[in-house]
């Protein structure tokens, strides 16, 4: 694959190496690991080409520490990435606010992980089945750099100890008084 615009993942386009002659027609034929963006299986994707925006007719989603979805239009062999959220529904209602321990259920670690990924599957919204994978990526690495700052604040304090044993040391001393002369 080769980029074709900046370094951004989800803003540049990705250009499909063909081995073969001539191009092929998408309509016919789903590029390899994409399917057809409809029914069950839609996820909105809007891809704008020379200031025309249409669907992706073919997805595939990956479900990598952030979640994107590769799309493809016809007459084209460029791969558009997107970033993959959960889809909100947008009301003037007061939208709810989950509580730390209602959130625990989406972990990785907790015990009905099974039934809650069965539960989103069963939903048939990829987009929230990316959105419960990114919060459970997200909080192993929240615990994880938790437990570096921990460490490195242990280390700290042990070397701010050692260094104030040392600047005792050179206060029994008197080692400025002995610099001076």
């Amino acid at each position: 694959m080769q980029t074709t615009e900046g370094n951004n993942m989800y803003r540049a386009t990705v250009q499909v190496r063909r081995t073969h002659r001539p191009l092929v027609n998408w309509r016919l034929n789903a590029p390899p690991g994409f399917h057809l963006n409809i029914g069950a299986r839609y996820l909105h994707c809007p891809i704008t080409v020379r200031g025309v925006t249409r669907q992706a007719k073919y997805i595939q989603i990956i479900m990598g520490p952030n979640p994107m979805v590769l799309g493809v239009i016809d007459e084209s062999d460029l791969v558009y990435p997107r970033p993959l959220y959960a889809t909100p529904f947008l009301t003037f209602a007061r939208r709810p606010i989950y509580p730390q321990e209602g959130l625990d259920v989406l972990t990785a670690e907790h015990g009905d992980r099974a039934i809650v990924d069965r539960c989103a599957k069963d939903l048939g919204d990829k987009s929230v089945t990316a959105e419960i994978h990114c919060f459970r990526i997200l909080t192993q690495e929240g615990e994880h750099i938790e437990a570096c700052i921990i460490e490195l604040e242990r280390a700290f304090g042990d070397v701010q100890a050692l260094k104030l044993g040392s600047i005792r040391r050179m206060e029994m001393v008197d080692v400025m008084a002995q610099l001076e002369e």
